[in-house]
């Protein structure tokens, strides 16, 4: 059809326009080069080994995910019901409750670093685990894949649960939210957990078991998959993202599992937002 032609184009132009420029502002290359050399948004894994032990372990997350992803949905729903019915669609109410989540998620993120021990409050002077809190979301993916060092699993766990509910509060409120990088972001923290954990245990003693960071990666495709049920562009996305297409077969059998498990709860939030509660026919 030509939809897809002319979706097809506009992806090419858009993904050409941006490694275009990437290259020359982030990593100072020289104008036109692309290739490998250009930097992927979620940083290029050093080693991607793992047994085949854990594709087993891989599909434990998946089913982790999708689980989270269809309490989320639900939980989203109920609250996208009471804001139609006590917010609505535009006015002072609507404007206020934007006010009222951002400081409030503003203030619990700053409470915490502070709760924590941060001698000063600086973002170049936080640990990791720390600076999890503070930066973008992109920035702290990266940090979640690629940290050598181990984070703090109680800290990590926190952020986990508070990116799980923040993102659940602020999906459908009176400015855009993004549920994709969120939902990486949750995913990524719960996998880094089980990562870390699997350090020194049993499995790694019988076998080599892979960097946290890859179950960081797994943890974060399983959730955003048992979130919005989509599944190839997910992948592709996630491969494109992170520039290893090596890591595909585990990739598809989280998102796949993911969803699955993620659909015998219930539909995907696009469905429930976009058929359920706006009433738009598809």
């Amino acid at each position: 059809p030509p939809i897809m032609m002319r979706l097809f184009v506009a992806s090419s132009v858009a993904a050409l326009t941006s490694r275009f420029f990437i290259g020359p502002v982030s990593s100072n290359l020289p104008w036109g080069v692309l290739g490998w050399r250009v930097p992927v948004s979620f940083g290029r894994f050093n080693n991607l080994d793992y047994h085949i032990q854990e594709m087993f372990l891989f599909a434990l997350i998946a089913v982790m995910g999708g689980l989270f992803g269809a309490g989320f949905n639900c939980l989203n729903k109920k609250l996208s019901l009471w804001r139609q019915r006590r917010v609505g669609p535009r006015g002072c109410r609507r404007f206020t409750e934007v006010l009222v989540v951002t400081f409030t998620i503003s203030s619990l993120q700053f409470l915490i670093v502070a709760f924590m021990g941060a001698s000063k409050l600086k973002l170049e002077e936080l640990s990791p685990t720390q600076a999890l809190f503070w930066e973008g979301g992109s920035k702290a993916m990266k940090m979640l894949f690629h940290q050598e060092e181990d984070f703090d699993l109680r800290y990590v766990s926190v952020f986990a649960v508070m990116n799980l509910f923040s993102a659940c509060w602020t999906y459908g409120i009176g400015v855009p939210s993004g549920l994709f990088v969120p939902s990486l972001l949750t995913g990524a923290a719960f996998g880094r957990i089980v990562g870390q954990l699997l350090k020194g245990s049993f499995l790694q003693v019988a076998t080599q078991t892979a960097h946290p960071g890859i179950y960081a990666l797994i943890g974060a495709c399983s959730m955003l998959a048992g979130t919005a049920r989509i599944t190839i562009s997910l992948a592709m996305i996630l491969m494109e993202t992170c520039g290893d297409a090596e890591f595909g077969l585990p990739i598809f059998l989280a998102v796949m599992v993911a969803k699955w498990t993620g659909d015998s709860f219930g539909k995907g939030i696009y469905d429930l937002h976009i058929i359920e509660l706006k009433k738009v026919p598809l």
